[in-house]
This record gives structure tokens, C-alpha cells and sequence, in this order.
């Protein structure tokens, strides 16, 4: 009776422990999804700056002053902002001709190995990109766009908070992973397999 109170108390934190981790995903997941709108939003923008500016140059000979400082603020905008969800609907490109072929516990490894890998990278970048941000501001001025001279430590800030978002959400790929190599049942893989199903001829 004693051992089924334990067993039964075991599978009730491991629920406990899941949904948990379950709510933070979701949560991450929330914040990139609403943080892309940025970019969609920025990228509508530009398109319609652009066919403004081209119009405007070629019809009218009276193109946008200024345009190429909107337009490479609006890149670092809808860039930054796109990362993260790119991440977490497995968009980003990845070459798999050999690990569509692993069995899912390698594939894990792989995960892992490539998780820990882009973390640093990413880490590295949005450090890089906020002690940037810090240095302007404590050292001013910084640099500036080439034509309305609009200071770029805001851009920047914005970056350095972009790829620290992609940072942490790989990092929940990373302890996904670790889950599925510990034989722990998750919806990572299967989310993996969705992404990278490829229709059929008849289909």
C-alpha cells in the first residue's frame, strides 16, 4: 500500500514538474510570437516605403530623402524581431539529409550538441551588443545614421534584447532535448518531424 502512495505521489510531481515547464514554454513562446508582430509590422512598412521611394524616383525624380536610414533601421527592427519566432517554429535552415535518418535519441544528441552551440554564438552576440549600447551611453556620442543622424544606441539595445530572446528560447530546445534523451515523452520531436515532413507526390 505504502509503495502505490510513492509511486502514485512520483507520477504526480513528474505531472507537476511537466506542466511547469509546460507554462514557461508557453509563456517564451507568447513573448516571440507577439514580439514578431514588431517585424511583421515594420517589414509592411518598408515594403510600402520602398515602392514609394522607387515611384517617387522614377516617375517624379523626387525620391525619399533620407530613405536609406529609414530602411536600415527598419532591417535591424524587423530582423531582431523575427529571430526568436523564426526558433520557435523551427524555421531556421537547417541541413538535414543526414539527420532526418537518425533514430530520436540521436537526433536529441544532435539537438543538444547544436543547441549548446547556437547558445553561445547567440549569448555571445547579444552581449557584444549590449556592452556596445552601454559603452555609447556612457561615452557619447555614438555612431549615427549617415543622413538625418539619428543616434543608433536604441537600435542597438534593441538588437542586444533580440538575440537574447532567441538565446533563451534555444535554450528551450536545449532542455527538451535532454528531456527526450532521459526518455521523457515531449511534443519536441513530433513538432521537429511536422516541420520537416516533406508531401508527398500524390499529395
Amino acid at each position: 500500500m505504502k509503495s502505490t502512495i510513492i509511486q502514485g505521489k512520483s507520477h504526480s510531481d513528474e505531472t507537476v514538474d511537466q506542466s511547469s515547464s509546460s507554462k514557461k514554454m508557453n509563456m517564451i513562446n507568447v513573448l516571440t510570437r507577439y514580439w514578431s508582430y514588431v517585424g511583421m509590422a515594420v517589414l509592411m512598412g518598408m515594403v510600402l516605403l520602398v515602392t514609394i521611394d522607387v515611384a517617387g524616383r522614377y516617375f517624379f525624380n523626387k525620391p525619399i530623402d533620407g530613405s536609406t536610414d529609414i530602411i536600415e533601421i527598419m532591417m535591424i527592427i524587423m530582423v531582431y524581431s523575427s529571430f526568436a519566432y523564426g526558433a520557435t517554429e523551427n524555421k531556421h535552415v537547417r541541413i538535414d539529409f543526414l539527420y532526418v535518418r537518425f533514430p530520436k535519441v540521436i537526433k536529441a544528441y544532435v539537438d543538444i550538441f547544436t543547441s549548446i552551440l547556437s547558445i553561445l554564438i547567440v549569448a555571445l552576440i547579444s552581449w557584444q551588443l549590449g556592452e556596445r549600447a552601454v559603452n555609447i551611453i556612457n561615452n557619447p556620442p555614438g555612431p549615427t545614421t549617415s543622413y538625418y543622424g539619428w543616434e543608433l544606441m536604441p537600435f542597438i539595445t534593441f538588437a542586444a534584447f533580440g538575440s537574447a530572446l532567441l538565446a533563451i528560447q534555444l535554450c528551450t530546445w536545449f532542455f527538451q532535448s535532454i528531456k527526450l534523451v532521459f526518455g521523457k515523452d515531449t511534443h519536441f520531436q513530433n513538432r521537429i518531424n511536422e516541420s520537416e515532413a516533406v508531401p508527398s507526390p500524390q499529395e
